[in-house]
């Protein structure tokens, strides 16, 4: 899903506020992500499914070596509850 201006601000303003981090693998501080969002699923035992457990993230990447961290999009505020993407299995 593609960011738009009011998503990558409110992204950009929690990395602001709680990312204080410097990269674990090389010990560079210069963050950057990408206007879009990414999801994890749940794992359901490897075929491709729609039931499940669905995560927003975005991909905050270390522009020194490329070392990726996950940050959730609905806690960081990027997304709102209502708009998650979530199926869950009634069966």
């Amino acid at each position: 899903m593609k960011l738009n201006d009011e998503q990558i601000d409110q992204l950009r303003n929690h990395l602001q506020t709680h990312f204080k981090s410097v990269c674990s693998v090389c010990g560079g501080a210069n963050w950057q992500f990408d206007d879009t969002l990414f999801e994890i699923r749940q794992f359901l035992g490897g075929s491709v499914s729609t039931d499940g457990l669905i995560k927003p993230i975005a991909a905050i990447s270390c522009a020194t070596c490329g070392h990726v961290i996950l940050i959730n999009a609905i806690a960081a505020g990027v997304i709102k509850v209502g708009e998650q993407t979530t199926a869950v299995s009634t069966t």
